[in-house]
């Protein structure tokens, strides 16, 4: 059987989308015929804030554990003086000069670079091990660098995983012209080296491969496209759990980024509340999650007075919890934005789950592809599309108690089916 080194900063149980992507490489790759071997940092639990992600890890040495299906390797997190400065919330300009020095020079040395060990735990597994594939998986995208280096030196094929865009990230619309300028010339330059070392680029979202395909200047036969799906066991696990019948619920799971219109959202419920003369024991709006930032959860409650009773922030939650929470839904809202182009992760969970999905507002793209093609739900322009689309589902409920879910095909989006995609690219790649 071929062994995958991968390199997996995020991984759980650090309970996050990007964990969740080689989770799933870890739980489907041996039964395509691939021992993985996990090299992460040491979560020992999840961040109960964004805070804990730069602590100390509780174990100081680095744990292996390895059963029939794989191998994880878990190094320790040591925080730099960067680090212990957002820790604390201190001196603020000089940490983001911290931040800026590290960006510069972690991919020419080791020097700032504050997970570094991943790469010299992987690096004496390969001494002692025989390796026949390595993989990095980004956020962070120090990983693309440590698998550069390690096939390079000890000639070993790799491939580089984007969850996100790198230097085509939907963030660096707003950077200003010299940002940018100075990011393509340090970071840019670095990106396209390690594309060109690359044997393939594995990409989740359809949009950023686009992106990178123009941007990356490599063959466009690198390039692979697995999504990145739900977990269909934790889906058939709650089964059993049954739309809401007395309250229309409607929920959303996880982080809201400025540029998603949750103002249209927002504004169409409550003109839709006030149509329908509905009292807050008939209709409740679940942001599971939203505590993680307390910014964030002030943003939700404080964007109408008249909405507060209607609206539910959570604290943080595990993905099993939240993915409960959002089988209870009666419809699941996911925010979009057609001038800053993404596709969440959430959307193949909204599938898996078989609740009816309102997107909000129609980004004209990725998922308006995935949602037509699977004739999963609403997608809204505007408000009164999402007051339209609020009443149709609400009366349907009051008739039913229940909104059907009308998702077709569901199976091609779960992250067994597109780990095995991923699985044949690479033993494909292997001489």
């Amino acid at each position: 059987m071929k062994r995958v080194l991968i390199f997996a900063h995020d991984f759980p149980p650090l309970n996050s989308i990007g964990a969740m992507r080689p989770e799933s490489w870890y739980n489907h790759f041996y039964d395509n015929g691939l021992f993985p071997i996990i090299v992460t940092r040491n979560w020992g639990a999840s961040p109960i804030n964004y805070l804990d992600y730069y602590k100390n890890s509780v174990n100081k040495s680095t744990i292996i554990e390895e059963n029939k299906k794989g191998i994880i390797i878990k190094v320790p997190f040591s925080p730099n003086l960067r680090d212990k400065l957002i820790i604390k919330n201190k001196f603020s300009l000089l940490r983001k000069f911290l931040s800026f020095c590290m960006d510069f020079t972690k991919y020419r040395s080791f020097i700032g670079d504050n997970t570094r060990q991943l790469y010299f735990e992987a690096e004496k597994f390969i001494l002692s091990n025989k390796v026949d594939f390595i993989i990095a998986t980004g956020e962070p995208w120090i990983s693309f660098k440590y698998a550069h280096l390690l096939s390079k030196k000890y000639n070993i094929p790799w491939a580089s995983d984007y969850r996100d865009g790198w230097n085509t990230s939907v963030f660096t619309k707003d950077y200003s012209k010299l940002l940018r300028f100075f990011y393509e010339l340090t970071r840019g330059k670095i990106e396209k080296k390690y594309a060109k070392s690359a044997t393939f680029i594995s990409i989740s979202d359809p949009d950023i491969l686009k992106k990178n395909m123009n941007y990356l200047r490599v063959d466009k036969n690198k390039f692979i496209n697995p999504l990145n799906g739900y977990d269909e066991n934790k889906i058939k696990s709650i089964d059993h759990i049954n739309q809401s019948k007395d309250v229309f619920k409607i929920g959303y799971a996880g982080t809201i980024y400025p540029f998603q219109r949750l103002d249209l959202f927002l504004d169409g419920l409550n003109q839709f509340i006030n149509e329908c003369s509905l009292e807050n024991d008939k209709i409740k709006c679940y942001f599971i999650g939203s505590e993680y930032r307390e910014e964030q959860k002030n943003i939700i409650l404080n964007y109408n007075e008249n909405l507060k009773k209607y609206l539910i922030t959570t604290p943080r939650k595990t993905h099993l919890d939240s993915l409960k929470d959002l089988r209870s839904c009666n419809l699941l809202l996911l925010l979009c934005n057609d001038d800053y182009v993404a596709l969440p992760a959430k959307l193949f969970e909204y599938f898996g789950l078989e609740r009816k999905i309102l997107i909000v507002k129609n980004d004209k793209n990725v998922v308006e592809h995935f949602v037509k093609k699977t004739n999963a739900g609403y997608l809204c322009n505007n408000v009164n599309e999402v007051i339209i689309s609020l009443k149709e589902s609400y009366f349907e409920f009051l008739k039913n108690k229940e909104v059907k879910s009308t998702t077709i095909n569901k199976f091609n989006y779960s992250r067994k089916f597109q780990s095995a995609k991923l699985a044949i690219k690479i033993k494909n790649s292997i001489k």
